[in-house]
């Protein structure tokens, strides 16, 4: 009787990497990472099988890693999105820095002399009024401002809060009186009395 011709194929030890054969059968099963025992005990000594904090998904990470760097991603997709988690707690932090007044929410931080609260977001100091319309609407388009129906230089409510350009700005101060000319940009002009 002759033996049964089984077809292997060379592979790596995932554990030491010298190429050896496996026999198909066992690649099939799933098994066939490893040259010998010693090989696969060392391998399951150094890793260790752990969640993504992302996603949940099982996978093997290196035990050392996870001491010294906690959670570790199955991938940088993952990482990225975790991140991106991470990062949605600091806008509540914002939200929750605004205090009611009448109908304004006004920021309860740091102000700059003329009124408008300033706070240092993700390495840059900006105005609340500008991240709050930030927030809320998405980016604020290059070149316009954000103004204030209000005109509550603290008051960070989104519903206050609108894009404009600089005519914009100085015609709205103009029809609310706020000029320094006086009452609806009238401006007294000083004349000198003949002689």
């Amino acid at each position: 009787m002759q033996p049964q011709y089984r077809a292997s194929v060379e592979r790596s030890c995932e554990q030491c990497r010298i190429v050896f054969r496996v026999p198909n059968n066992r690649i099939a099963a799933g098994r066939g990472r490893f040259c010998s025992v010693p090989c696969r005990k060392a391998f399951s000594a150094r890793d260790a099988m752990t969640a993504c904090p992302a996603c949940t998904v099982i996978f093997r990470a290196r035990k050392e890693r996870l001491r010294e760097r906690g959670a570790q991603f199955c991938s940088r997709v993952c990482q990225f999105a975790a991140r991106l988690k991470f990062l949605a707690p600091q806008d509540q932090k914002f939200w929750d820095r605004l205090s009611p007044n009448g109908e304004c929410r006004e920021w309860s931080g740091s102000r700059d002399p003329r009124g408008y609260g300033r706070v240092g977001w993700r390495g840059k100091v900006v105005l609340t009024h500008r991240l709050a319309w930030e927030l809320a609407h998405g980016a604020i388009p290059s070149g316009l401002l954000v103004l204030h129906h209000c005109d509550n230089p603290p008051c960070c409510e989104p519903s206050h809060l609108f894009i404009g350009t600089q005519s914009d700005n100085i015609q709205d101060m103009l029809a609310k009186g706020r000029g320094p000319w006086g009452h609806a940009g009238t401006r007294a002009i000083k004349r000198s009395s003949p002689s």
